[in-house]
C-alpha cells in the first residue's frame, strides 16, 4: 500500500473511459468532490487536504476489478 504524508495535494485525474469513472472515498473527501461521471471523458483537477487515514478509489461500474487504496500518515 502506498503511503503519503498528510497535507495538501493537487490531484489530476484523466478519465478516458466512457464506461468507467474514478470515485475516491476518504476522511476528507466530501460529496461529489472525488467523483468523475461515467459517460464523460475528461480531465479534472482536485485540490485536496488529506488527513491521516485510508483512502480508497474505484470505478463505480466495475468496483471489484478497478480499485485501489493508499494510506495517509
Amino acid at each position: 500500500m502506498t503511503k503519503l504524508r498528510r497535507g495538501s495535494y493537487r490531484m489530476v485525474v484523466r478519465d478516458r473511459s466512457a464506461r468507467d469513472n474514478f470515485h475516491m472515498f476518504g476522511k476528507t473527501i466530501i460529496g461529489l468532490q472525488g467523483v468523475t461521471s461515467i459517460p464523460a471523458r475528461k480531465t479534472v483537477t482536485w485540490n485536496l487536504r488529506l488527513a491521516p487515514g485510508t483512502y480508497r478509489y474505484r470505478s463505480d461500474a466495475h468496483p471489484r476489478k478497478m480499485r485501489g487504496s493508499f494510506r495517509v500518515v
